[in-house]
């Protein structure tokens, strides 16, 4: 995949967890480990991306982390 098509993953995965867990959350939630590993994904995508460097496997490793977090909302564990 070339970095646009992985930005658009990266993309889609973010919209994913907005979608699901919203913009109104505690402070708690924000404070998660899993919520905070999340966070900084997000940023190293972004950071990759503006270097030309964004690949498969960090994309792969959001994606897993958004999932981690989606459980965790819905009241799962990790």
């Amino acid at each position: 995949m070339n970095q646009q098509e992985l930005r658009t993953k990266v993309y889609k995965v973010k919209r994913q967890v907005r979608d699901t867990i919203g913009t109104d959350l505690s402070h708690e939630f924000r404070s998660t480990q899993v919520y905070q590993a999340y966070c900084g994904l997000c940023g190293e995508a972004q950071v990759a991306y503006e270097e030309g460097e964004l690949d498969d496997q960090a994309v792969t490793l959001l994606e897993e982390y958004a999932q981690k977090v989606i459980a965790v909302w819905q009241g799962g564990s990790t």
